[in-house]
């Protein structure tokens, strides 16, 4: 049977497109993984200012806490600022749920770790918490609000391990990754490139920073600036005693303002 076209068939035909569906189950796991990243970094933050004056780095300067709490942020910051690159490059090779696993397990490992180091580089080094009967006498249910994100984290690690699903068509092992390095270093050093299979090699850095993304780079590295300053300064101008311009109050009390401030600016956002 022939088509039969008559002056009411339309001239275009209309082709029925298929959408594909969103992955709504992995988009679900992704956001709950990004939320061992705030819990972990955020919880110092109520206690941060009396964890300085109580391993006496300052000397009982109380102008000096607010340096030493920002110089502790802004090093955990800086140093995510140095590896992030190397590790999102990392993961063009290896795939991404094994670079998410090695971030989890550190991150839950040294928050477990949370309470053994007596020295500010202590602190830094290794983000834990002074302990001492004065100290715990002060804030006794810091090994709850320490416990809390790590088993979090590690939560987090075991759901990625079990359910993630991995998005690079053809991950390689570290193993090769590291021969592969190797070889390529050897090849340099005879002056010899070897042959290159372009068609799936992930696209050099230089070729990504385009005015547009480099103009949206930063503008967020601009707001996140002002967002991570703001929230390294609110807690402190919170402990900060009244003589000194500040509202002088506790942690527990500090830790619920942040808690509120946090569901508020989910809720708005």
């Amino acid at each position: 049977m022939t088509f039969q076209a008559d002056e009411e068939t339309p001239l275009l035909q209309v082709q029925s497109i298929k959408r594909t569906p969103l992955p709504w189950a992995q988009f679900t796991i992704v956001m709950f993984l990004q939320l061992a990243e705030p819990l972990t970094s955020q919880v110092i933050s109520p206690f941060a200012p009396q964890l300085i004056r109580d391993i006496g780095i300052t000397n009982g300067n109380e102008s000096q806490v607010g340096y030493y709490v920002g110089l502790l942020h802004s090093l955990f910051f800086l140093t995510q600022a140095f590896t992030v690159l190397y590790w999102s490059r990392m993961s063009d090779f290896v795939g991404r749920k094994p670079v998410i696993l090695i971030g989890l397990f550190g991150l839950s490992i040294s928050m477990y770790c949370f309470g053994f180091s007596r020295t500010f580089w202590g602190l830094v080094l290794r983000w834990e918490y002074w302990r001492d009967e004065e100290y715990y006498g002060r804030i006794d249910r810091l090994d709850e609000y320490r416990t809390v994100p790590a088993t979090f984290t590690a939560i987090a690690w075991l759901v990625t391990f079990l359910f993630l699903k991995e998005t690079l068509k053809s991950p390689i092992p570290f193993s090769q990754l590291l021969k592969f390095r190797k070889d390529k270093l050897g090849m340099a050093a005879k002056g010899s490139t070897g042959p290159q299979d372009t068609q799936d090699k992930p696209l050099p850095l230089r070729a990504l920073l385009t005015p547009r993304v480099i103009i949206a780079s930063g503008n967020y590295a601009v707001l996140s600036l002002v967002d991570i300053a703001f929230r390294a300064i609110h807690p402190l101008f919170l402990s900060t005693p009244i003589a000194l311009g500040g509202l002088g109050l506790p942690p527990p009390i500090i830790g619920n303002i942040l808690s509120l401030y946090g569901i508020c600016n989910g809720i708005i956002q």
